[in-house]
């Protein structure tokens, strides 16, 4: 993991009926994009920082500060999706 990350600025952002949606747009006119549906708490960090670099300490910190809960809680949270995020290409290179 790096200590900055990123977001892809390529990817398409929609909210639909109160639903985040982003789409990967792919590498080219034959390539297939995928569609991922995101969490409330992904989407605000994503909406967050977007545009942005940012730390697994910003992304914990944020995520403090918009939702009550547990430190240790959040850390997991926050390991998981940067996880995510890496193992889906949402992050750039």
């Amino acid at each position: 993991m790096k200590e900055y990350m990123e977001f892809r600025t390529d990817f398409l952002v929609r909210c639909i009926n109160g639903t985040y949606y982003v789409v990967d747009p792919g590498d080219g006119p034959l390539d297939i994009s995928q569609v991922f549906t995101l969490s409330e708490s992904t989407a605000f960090l994503f909406t967050t920082f977007r545009g942005r670099k940012f730390t697994v300490s910003c992304l914990e910190e944020a995520m403090g500060q918009e939702y009550e809960s547990d430190s240790a809680i959040i850390k997991q949270d926050v390991a998981k999706l940067v996880s995510f995020l890496e193992g889906h290409k949402f992050l750039k290179d």
